[in-house]
Protein backbone atom coordinates (compact mmCIF):
# COMPACT_ATOMS: atom_id res chain seq x y z
CA UNK A 1 0.00 0.00 0.00
CA UNK A 2 0.88 3.40 -0.78
CA UNK A 3 -0.13 6.73 0.19
CA UNK A 4 0.20 9.07 -2.93
CA UNK A 5 -1.67 12.02 -1.12
CA UNK A 6 -5.24 11.57 -2.80
CA UNK A 7 -6.02 8.28 -2.43
CA UNK A 8 -4.66 4.76 -1.46
CA UNK A 9 -3.42 2.20 -3.53
CA UNK A 10 -3.84 -1.21 -2.61
CA UNK A 11 -2.05 -4.40 -4.21
CA UNK A 12 -0.81 -7.84 -3.81
CA UNK A 13 3.51 -7.80 -3.70
CA UNK A 14 4.80 -11.42 -4.08
CA UNK A 15 8.26 -12.55 -3.97
CA UNK A 16 10.18 -15.62 -4.99
CA UNK A 17 13.56 -15.49 -3.67
CA UNK A 18 12.85 -15.32 -0.37
CA UNK A 19 12.23 -11.85 0.31
CA UNK A 20 15.30 -10.18 -2.00
CA UNK A 21 12.89 -8.82 -4.48
CA UNK A 22 9.31 -8.15 -4.82
CA UNK A 23 6.96 -7.54 -7.70
CA UNK A 24 3.08 -6.75 -8.19
CA UNK A 25 0.70 -9.39 -8.91
CA UNK A 26 -2.15 -8.16 -11.02
CA UNK A 27 -1.82 -4.50 -11.07
CA UNK A 28 -3.28 -2.02 -8.16
CA UNK A 29 -6.60 -1.04 -6.85
CA UNK A 30 -7.36 1.91 -6.03
CA UNK A 31 -9.63 2.88 -3.20
CA UNK A 32 -10.23 4.92 -0.79
CA UNK A 33 -9.18 3.16 2.47
CA UNK A 34 -6.49 0.59 3.72
CA UNK A 35 -6.73 -3.03 2.53
CA UNK A 36 -7.46 -4.48 5.73
CA UNK A 37 -7.63 -8.43 4.78
CA UNK A 38 -5.98 -10.71 2.02
CA UNK A 39 -6.48 -14.47 1.58
CA UNK A 40 -5.46 -16.95 -1.07
CA UNK A 41 -6.72 -20.55 -1.47
CA UNK A 42 -4.37 -23.66 -2.27
CA UNK A 43 -6.31 -23.85 -5.88
CA UNK A 44 -4.65 -20.08 -6.48
CA UNK A 45 -7.67 -17.87 -6.24
CA UNK A 46 -7.56 -14.55 -4.24
CA UNK A 47 -9.99 -12.13 -1.86
CA UNK A 48 -8.10 -9.00 -0.95
CA UNK A 49 -10.33 -6.78 0.69
CA UNK A 50 -10.50 -3.01 1.98
CA UNK A 51 -13.26 -0.88 4.07
CA UNK A 52 -15.75 -0.31 1.42
CA UNK A 53 -15.04 -3.17 -1.12
CA UNK A 54 -13.92 -7.03 -1.61
CA UNK A 55 -11.65 -8.03 -4.77
CA UNK A 56 -11.92 -11.32 -6.12
CA UNK A 57 -10.20 -13.00 -9.05
CA UNK A 58 -9.60 -16.52 -9.64
CA UNK A 59 -5.94 -16.77 -10.38
CA UNK A 60 -2.80 -14.17 -10.56
CA UNK A 61 -3.85 -13.84 -14.29
CA UNK A 62 -7.38 -12.70 -13.63
CA UNK A 63 -8.14 -9.01 -12.98
CA UNK A 64 -9.43 -7.90 -9.55
CA UNK A 65 -13.36 -7.72 -10.01
CA UNK A 66 -15.85 -6.43 -6.87
CA UNK A 67 -17.44 -9.29 -5.21
CA UNK A 68 -19.02 -7.22 -1.80
CA UNK A 69 -19.25 -3.97 -0.90
CA UNK A 70 -19.66 -3.83 2.89
CA UNK A 71 -18.13 -0.77 4.66
CA UNK A 72 -16.12 -2.55 7.25
CA UNK A 73 -13.24 0.22 8.70
CA UNK A 74 -12.10 -2.16 11.35
CA UNK A 75 -9.88 -4.60 11.09
CA UNK A 76 -11.00 -8.57 10.63
CA UNK A 77 -9.67 -11.78 8.68
CA UNK A 78 -10.93 -13.25 5.67
CA UNK A 79 -9.85 -16.82 6.02
CA UNK A 80 -10.02 -19.94 3.22
CA UNK A 81 -10.45 -23.10 5.08
CA UNK A 82 -11.17 -26.71 4.11
CA UNK A 83 -12.48 -24.98 0.59
CA UNK A 84 -14.73 -22.34 2.16
CA UNK A 85 -13.85 -18.88 3.06
CA UNK A 86 -14.77 -16.87 5.72
CA UNK A 87 -15.52 -13.02 6.52
CA UNK A 88 -17.81 -10.69 8.24
CA UNK A 89 -21.40 -10.51 7.03
CA UNK A 90 -22.03 -7.20 6.51
CA UNK A 91 -20.98 -3.50 7.68
CA UNK A 92 -23.21 -3.23 10.57
CA UNK A 93 -21.60 -3.26 14.20
CA UNK A 94 -22.38 -6.53 14.93
CA UNK A 95 -22.44 -8.64 11.14
CA UNK A 96 -21.84 -12.03 11.85
CA UNK A 97 -20.43 -14.33 9.80
CA UNK A 98 -20.42 -15.00 6.18
CA UNK A 99 -19.01 -17.96 3.89
CA UNK A 100 -18.88 -18.18 -0.06
CA UNK A 101 -17.70 -21.57 -1.73
CA UNK A 102 -16.69 -19.80 -4.59
CA UNK A 103 -15.57 -16.69 -3.58
CA UNK A 104 -18.19 -14.56 -4.89
CA UNK A 105 -21.18 -15.15 -3.79
CA UNK A 106 -21.76 -14.61 0.30
CA UNK A 107 -24.34 -16.38 2.53
CA UNK A 108 -24.93 -15.40 6.39
CA UNK A 109 -24.68 -17.72 8.81
CA UNK A 110 -28.58 -18.91 9.77
CA UNK A 111 -28.41 -18.33 13.66
CA UNK A 112 -26.01 -15.25 14.37
CA UNK A 113 -25.80 -16.15 17.73
CA UNK A 114 -21.78 -16.00 18.47
CA UNK A 115 -19.06 -14.43 16.26
CA UNK A 116 -21.01 -11.49 16.42
CA UNK A 117 -18.78 -8.87 16.52
CA UNK A 118 -16.72 -8.60 13.12
CA UNK A 119 -13.62 -7.46 14.21
CA UNK A 120 -12.21 -11.29 13.18
CA UNK A 121 -8.54 -12.13 13.84
CA UNK A 122 -8.01 -15.88 14.52
CA UNK A 123 -9.77 -19.16 12.09
CA UNK A 124 -8.60 -22.16 12.02
CA UNK A 125 -9.81 -25.71 10.42
CA UNK A 126 -9.10 -29.44 12.11
CA UNK A 127 -10.86 -32.24 11.89
CA UNK A 128 -13.94 -31.20 10.01
CA UNK A 129 -14.29 -28.49 12.81
CA UNK A 130 -13.73 -24.24 11.92
CA UNK A 131 -13.03 -22.71 15.17
CA UNK A 132 -12.84 -18.68 15.10
CA UNK A 133 -12.82 -16.27 17.67
CA UNK A 134 -13.46 -12.43 17.42
CA UNK A 135 -12.74 -9.34 19.59
CA UNK A 136 -16.13 -8.41 20.94
CA UNK A 137 -17.53 -11.51 21.35
CA UNK A 138 -17.69 -13.06 24.98
CA UNK A 139 -16.70 -16.79 23.42
CA UNK A 140 -15.37 -18.64 20.69
CA UNK A 141 -17.15 -20.20 18.07
CA UNK A 142 -17.22 -23.01 16.06
CA UNK A 143 -19.09 -24.78 12.94
CA UNK A 144 -19.31 -27.95 11.71
CA UNK A 145 -21.40 -27.15 8.66
CA UNK A 146 -18.65 -25.13 6.81
CA UNK A 147 -20.42 -21.77 8.78
CA UNK A 148 -24.21 -22.30 7.95
CA UNK A 149 -24.80 -22.65 11.76
CA UNK A 150 -22.26 -21.52 14.13
CA UNK A 151 -22.41 -22.86 17.55
CA UNK A 152 -20.42 -21.19 21.04
CA UNK A 153 -17.34 -23.19 22.53
CA UNK A 154 -17.18 -24.36 25.93
CA UNK A 155 -14.87 -22.95 28.57
CA UNK A 156 -12.52 -20.54 26.67
CA UNK A 157 -12.13 -17.25 27.71
CA UNK A 158 -14.89 -14.19 27.79
CA UNK A 159 -14.19 -10.70 26.45
CA UNK A 160 -12.02 -8.89 28.76
CA UNK A 161 -12.43 -5.23 26.80
CA UNK A 162 -11.79 -4.31 23.32
CA UNK A 163 -8.71 -4.52 21.02
CA UNK A 164 -6.88 -6.01 24.13
CA UNK A 165 -5.24 -9.22 22.28
CA UNK A 166 -5.62 -10.27 18.14
CA UNK A 167 -6.73 -13.54 19.24
CA UNK A 168 -4.95 -15.94 17.04
CA UNK A 169 -5.83 -19.29 16.21
CA UNK A 170 -3.99 -22.29 15.01
CA UNK A 171 -4.46 -25.88 14.55
CA UNK A 172 -2.19 -28.69 14.59
CA UNK A 173 -1.97 -32.55 15.21
CA UNK A 174 -5.71 -32.10 15.88
CA UNK A 175 -5.57 -29.63 18.55
CA UNK A 176 -6.37 -26.23 18.38
CA UNK A 177 -4.47 -23.10 20.42
CA UNK A 178 -5.67 -19.79 21.27
CA UNK A 179 -4.76 -16.99 23.02
CA UNK A 180 -6.64 -15.97 26.00
CA UNK A 181 -7.66 -12.04 27.06
CA UNK A 182 -4.69 -12.74 29.96
CA UNK A 183 -2.32 -14.15 27.72
CA UNK A 184 -2.31 -17.79 28.80
CA UNK A 185 -2.69 -20.70 25.75
CA UNK A 186 -5.68 -22.68 25.25
CA UNK A 187 -4.82 -25.99 24.03
CA UNK A 188 -8.68 -27.02 22.54
CA UNK A 189 -8.97 -30.89 21.95
CA UNK A 190 -12.72 -30.75 21.45
CA UNK A 191 -14.38 -27.53 21.01
CA UNK A 192 -17.58 -28.63 23.43
CA UNK A 193 -15.06 -29.72 26.00
CA UNK A 194 -13.43 -28.15 28.85
CA UNK A 195 -10.19 -26.60 27.39
CA UNK A 196 -6.95 -26.58 29.33
CA UNK A 197 -5.19 -23.05 29.84
CA UNK A 198 -1.48 -22.50 30.66
CA UNK A 199 -0.26 -19.78 31.04
CA UNK A 200 3.50 -18.40 29.76
CA UNK A 201 6.83 -18.29 31.09
CA UNK A 202 7.81 -14.99 33.21
CA UNK A 203 8.29 -12.07 31.90
CA UNK A 204 6.21 -12.71 28.78
CA UNK A 205 2.76 -10.52 29.32
CA UNK A 206 -0.29 -11.08 26.29
CA UNK A 207 1.30 -12.10 23.34
CA UNK A 208 0.07 -10.90 19.64
CA UNK A 209 0.53 -13.77 17.74
CA UNK A 210 1.01 -17.67 17.88
CA UNK A 211 2.41 -20.04 15.19
CA UNK A 212 3.26 -23.70 15.28
CA UNK A 213 5.01 -26.06 13.11
CA UNK A 214 5.90 -29.58 12.71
Amino acid sequence: MADRGTHWETAVATSTDGGEAWALVGGTILSPTLGLSFERSEAGASILATGAEWYYRASDADAWAVVRTVGIGSRFQIAHLNGVWFGPASDSYLPGLARSVDGETWFTQSNPSVLTSGYYRGFAYTNGTVIGQAYYDGVAGYTLDAGLTVQATAALPGFSGGYDVERPIVSQGGRTYMIGASGEIYVITAVAATASAQALPAPLGVPSCLAVRN
